[in-house]
């Protein structure tokens, strides 16, 4: 598989609703993009979106249930992701890069016994119960 970067170099968005998998490396080093629409995804490869370092907006759908191995790596404009709880597979170093000014929010209570090792993250990270919505974003509970 060619990645994205390499066919559409100066891709800043991209919306995808009838694709169930991103495949390894579908956006990797993909500099420009800026948001990504993937309503209908399940499987999110793994380089997914490494190294997309403008990437600032995503949503992830209630539907995707793995993400691969460095999927979100790099991905340094990325101010906070929200993660379905029916996320049961999380490869490993998803968030390799991130930084502490970055934040993820699960909606799992605690991180499932399938999510590979997370004592490498540097973003900020909270479970079900630490955080709400607040005018439809993401807020830590105060």
């Amino acid at each position: 598989f060619v990645s994205l970067s390499e066919m559409l170099p100066n891709l800043t968005e991209f919306d995808c609703k009838n694709v169930e998998a991103l495949p390894d490396n579908a956006f990797k080093n993909c500099k420009n993009l800026h948001t990504a629409s993937i309503d209908n995804v399940a499987v999110i490869g793994d380089y997914a979106f490494e190294g997309c370092t403008s990437l600032s907006e995503i949503t992830l759908p209630a539907g995707v249930w793995q993400i691969g191995h460095k999927a979100f790596r790099n991905c340094v404009s990325l101010q906070t992701l929200v993660i379905p709880g029916n996320v049961v597979h999380l490869q490993a170093e998803v968030f390799d890069g991130w930084t502490e000014e970055q934040t993820i929010f699960a909606m799992s209570p605690s991180a499932p016994a399938s999510w590979n090792d997370l004592d490498y993250l540097k973003a900020k990270i909270y479970w079900a119960g630490e955080w709400e919505y607040v005018d439809g974003v993401p807020v830590p509970k105060t």
